[in-house]
């Protein structure tokens, strides 16, 4: 073409070129007009220029790009830059639903090809706003939609936290759990992610005590998810299963973490910590079988914890108490007596043994023998329920102190209880039994020191006592007699008491009268023309019905 003879078109382009973008759309329209060859040509480069120039405009006027992009879909329908700009244009004024509908072709320009990925950002940005307003279906909704276009694993997370916002724990686990192939080797920020995660919610789990979805997290393994915050969620799992009481549990979960699989694994500063709480659940599992009456059991339970604690000697102290358990009494005080005193346990376990010598005595009738092993046992651990029992034991066999012959003849002609031989101290053995039976709820079934025979002791003690004592009776915390009266009828009782005691009540149906006998002694209860008799003991609250 000669100079001086360009055409509209070219003269156009050159203005495009130079940005003289007024004149070139001038130009490019005059060819439009003039509807030849040139005309399709101009159309589809006139759009090109608006979509260009509405681009360069998108960041400091929205609204003035806004109209560009439409006079662009204008001139070419079909445009997917126009469209994308479009979508963008309406999001930088903050109408995120027209700038979604036009990006995802549900507007009346089509669909969009080139518009996708834009179109997961602003799906992302309205989904973060609902969440924020608490709309979190509407938001999980518009997560979802993010995903299928830009599978990123921040946006996958999100939809669990929506569920989990909601309160929908399961419906989190299982948004995470599709979201795991999206964590790859070499993206540590998404492992990290993961691991907050995943800690969150299980301790979120136990909390609720949903042990199910706790162990649920702890199932999913992607990349980068072992290691020590692992170990540490086991320990916690552990640790809430152990507090709810489910020990076989815990220490399945636990035992296969010290073995072969985990040897290369396990951290060396986590293994103590599940050794040490292993040991304790061995312990309390080796106490149960004594409560059980299985000291052979019990000491293969406290074998196991020594393997793992073997400077313990609170572990040897307890393979002590399941030594005597199996009869070997005289060798369960040898290696109690070579423990250190501070040994955890050893005064609980040597209060035990020193008990299982009073009852021994006591069987052979050596009641002077009973008595000094049941001081030995009550230096040791005086609280402790074994020594009660044992004390019941010795109470049982001792006579009660001299009476007068005429209290004496009263006992015997008109007394409710029926002595053997001479008047014993079934009163005061009833209320150690009482005592120790409190004692031994209270310590709970994880208190570790407890005798194979304590159950069947306190029980064969009791029951040879009442067979002879006619009623129930509890421990008075003071050295006085309570005597709780009743009556099946309304009743007058005349009572008379050591040292000179004397009085009358009224007992009416149903209702319980206390009467306090500071001193113990010769009691006498007249009731019309009966008379019933009973040596009352110290420490004891004595329940008798008329």
């Amino acid at each position: 073409m000669l100079p001086g003879c360009a055409s509209k078109l070219e003269k156009a382009r050159s203005a495009r070129k130079t940005e003289d973008f007024e004149r070139a759309e001038e130009l490019y329209r005059k060819v439009i007009g003039r509807s030849n060859s040139d005309s399709p040509i101009a159309s589809r480069e006139l759009g090109e220029m608006k979509v260009e120039v509405g681009r360069k405009l998108l960041k400091e006027d929205a609204a003035k790009s806004e109209v560009l992009f439409r006079e662009a879909l204008t001139l070419d329908k079909d445009s997917e830059p126009a469209k994308d700009g479009l979508g963008r244009a309406l999001a930088g004024q903050n109408r995120e639903d027209e700038a979604i509908a036009v990006l995802s072709g549900e507007s009346e320009f089509g669909a969009c090809t080139l518009c996708r990925r834009y179109l997961g950002v602003v799906l992302l940005a309205r989904g973060k706003r609902l969440e924020g307003e608490g709309k979190f279906a509407a938001a999980r909704a518009d997560f979802e939609r993010t995903v299928e276009l830009v599978p990123e694993i921040e946006t996958a997370f999100a939809i669990a936290r929506t569920h989990e916002a909601e309160g929908n724990d399961v419906a989190a686990a299982e948004a995470v759990e599709k979201a795991l192939p999206l964590i790859t080797e070499d993206d540590a920020r998404a492992q990290e992610r993961f691991q907050e995660i995943r800690e969150a919610a299980v301790k979120r789990a136990i909390a609720a005590g949903d042990m199910e979805t706790a162990e649920r997290y702890l199932k999913m393994f992607p990349p980068g998810s072992g290691g020590e915050p692992w170990y540490d969620l086991q320990l916690l799992v552990a640790r809430e299963q152990w507090r709810r009481g489910d020990v076989e549990p815990a220490i399945s979960r636990l035992e296969p973490l010290l073995g072969e699989d985990h040897k290369e694994l396990l951290p060396d500063s986590r293994r103590p910590p599940i050794e040490a709480l292993l040991a304790r659940m061995y312990q309390v599992r080796g106490a149960q079988r004594m409560r059980e009456g299985d000291p052979a059991g019990a000491d293969e339970w406290f074998s196991r914890a020594q393997q793992l604690a073997t400077d313990d000697d609170g572990v040897k102290v307890l393979r002590a108490l399941a030594i005597a358990g199996k009869g070997e009494l005289d060798t369960a005080l040898k290696v109690i007596a070579a423990l250190p005193e501070n040994a955890t346990g050893r005064s609980e376990v040597e209060a035990i043994l020193y008990s299982n010598r009073v009852h021994e005595r006591v069987k052979a009738g050596d009641l002077a023998g009973a008595k000094d092993a049941l001081t030995r046992a009550q230096a040791s651990k005086y609280e402790q329920p074994e020594v009660h029992v044992a004390a019941a034991a010795v109470l049982a066999a001792t006579p009660l102190p001299p009476l007068s012959r005429g209290d004496a003849k009263t006992l015997k002609k008109f007394g409710v209880v029926s002595f053997p031989d001479e008047p014993r101290k079934y009163g005061e053995a009833l209320s150690e039994l009482a005592w120790a039976r409190t004692q031994a709820a209270a310590q709970g079934e994880r208190y570790l020191y407890r005798a194979a025979d304590f159950a069947r002791r306190l029980k064969d003690t009791e029951d040879q006592i009442r067979r002879r004592y006619p009623y129930a009776v509890a421990f008075n915390e003071d050295s006085s007699t309570i005597l709780a009266l009743t009556a099946k009828s309304g009743t007058d009782v005349d009572i008379t008491g050591p040292y000179g005691y004397e009085e009358s009540v009224f007992i009416a149906p149903g209702k319980t009268v206390e009467v306090t006998l500071p001193q113990p002694g010769l009691v006498v209860f007249r009731i019309g023309r009966d008379k019933k008799a009973l040596y009352s003991e110290p420490y004891t609250r004595v329940a008798i019905e008329f």
